[in-house]
């Protein structure tokens, strides 16, 4: 993992695909755009892609505003009990403190941006995984 302050100076940065922070495994990639990582105080942008039968289960940023922009692939994507199908283009917004979960929904990886404010301490974002609560434990059928 390796980023760049080039540029820097105060005004902010320029980040390109050889100098974003990347954490990859088998469920797929997630690349920090801006965030604490990187010199950013205000705002968590993320460069997600998920790789099919993979997504971010049930969970909630209690102290976050979140927006989900398909830049490819399908999203399944799910705000408390309604779920939509998202395409490239397609968005979503929600609310802090909401329930909301986003899965790769057919056989090609979905890449997505996330937006996510305020930025908090640590990696820019606190999950709560609610996942295996009810009613949520069992939403998409137990899958």
């Amino acid at each position: 993992m390796h980023f760049s302050l080039r540029g820097a100076s105060g005004k902010g940065r320029f980040v390109t695909e050889e100098t974003k922070q990347v954490h990859e495994n088998r469920t797929g990639r997630l690349a920090w755009v801006a965030g604490p990582l990187n010199g950013a105080e205000n705002l968590v942008v993320l460069e997600a892609e998920v790789n099919p039968g993979h997504g971010r289960d049930f969970h909630r940023q209690a102290e976050q505003e979140k927006v989900i922009f398909v830049i490819s692939g399908q999203l399944e994507q799910w705000i408390e009990g309604d779920m939509q199908i998202l395409q490239a283009g397609d968005s979503v917004y929600v609310n802090k403190g909401v329930v909301n979960a986003s899965f790769c929904f057919g056989d090609e990886p979905v890449k997505f941006l996330t937006v996510l404010s305020p930025c908090l301490d640590g990696v820019g974002f606190q999950i709560e995984d609610v996942s295996q609560e009810e009613p949520w434990r069992t939403m998409r059928g137990g899958r």
